[in-house]
């Protein structure tokens, strides 16, 4: 069966296109490593300069960046058929002097999870089934979700993110969801809701600053905020209050969505506070247990 299998992995692999160094697991399960050469096709890490690095499961699992200094001219998780794994580790880092590309094709499944460094010229989250967890530091000049019809982008970021663009919530996509649950997100662009896309931003942790905030108030954008922020610069009330009104910005907790501006920084807060029946609750429990001592 073993040998069976074997023949199975060399001819599916025959098969691929030969158009970039892709990710074979040559070394074997127990060594996933980006800077392994014999985990690649051509039996060479990739660097800045040697063409696009397909991240694919052929082997079965993905490709781990667990040391420093890695390199890659423009890199591609999940495509040709192939469902892809990136894994950067808490001591690795990998600088894509190019286009990262999640899901490129339609149904397939593209997984980047970031617990180091990871940075790239821009980042597209393509027409497959694309996520991106960020634990550690993630940069990029672009960031896009749903970037073509039919995709299912998903982000997820409890670390530090710089985004030195634009970041679209959804472009095409019809189901992108943003959870921002820690940390920061830092846009020196603007944060985008385009007219054809469809997407969901849930502020759960951390605080979220841009430059600019493109608001879409015609239903396909919801945002859920509890505790967390969105700080944009420029009075966006009007906008935020209008999506509040038409119930696409929500709470949890007991709390209840709003926005200010601040004149003198000029800049929107959206946040949420205790819902007043929530808060009058406290306060009794808190009367009647000073009453107790």
């Amino acid at each position: 069966m073993k040998k069976l299998f074997t023949i199975i992995v060399i001819a599916a692999i025959a098969s691929l296109p030969c158009m970039a160094n892709f990710f074979d697991g040559g070394a074997g399960v127990g060594d996933p490593s980006w800077s392994t050469a014999a985990n690649w096709d051509d039996d060479t890490v990739p660097t800045s300069t040697s063409g696009d690095a397909q991240a694919i499961n052929v082997p079965g699992y993905g490709v781990v960046v667990n040391n420093a200094g890695a390199q890659a001219q423009a890199v591609n998780v999940g495509t040709w058929s192939w469902a892809g794994t990136l894994t950067i580790a808490s001591a690795g880092t990998l600088n894509i002097v190019g286009n990262l590309l999640i899901a490129n094709d339609v149904g397939e499944i593209g997984d980047v999870i970031n617990h180091g460094q990871l940075t790239s010229l821009a980042t597209y989250m393509q027409a497959g089934i694309g996520s991106l967890e960020n634990n550690g530091t993630f940069t990029s000049g672009l960031l896009i979700l749903g970037n073509l019809a039919d995709s299912i982008s998903m982000v997820s970021n409890t670390g530090d993110m710089n985004i030195n663009g634009w970041l679209y919530l959804s472009l095409l996509g019809q189901d992108s969801v943003f959870n921002m649950n820690g940390g920061t997100l830092d846009i020196t662009g603007k944060l985008e809701m385009p007219q054809d896309g469809i997407g969901h931003l849930n502020l759960h942790g951390g605080t979220i600053n841009t430059a600019e905030l493109g608001i879409n108030g015609n239903g396909g954008y919801t945002i859920e905020v509890t505790f967390s922020e969105l700080i944009a610069i420029g009075d966006h009330t009007g906008g935020l209050d209008f999506m509040i009104g038409a119930g696409l910005i929500t709470s949890t907790a007991g709390r209840t969505p709003e926005s200010y501006y601040d004149i003198d920084n000029d800049e929107t807060t959206l946040s949420s506070t205790p819902e007043p029946a929530a808060f009058g609750l406290l306060a009794i429990l808190g009367l009647a247990f000073l009453r107790r001592k």
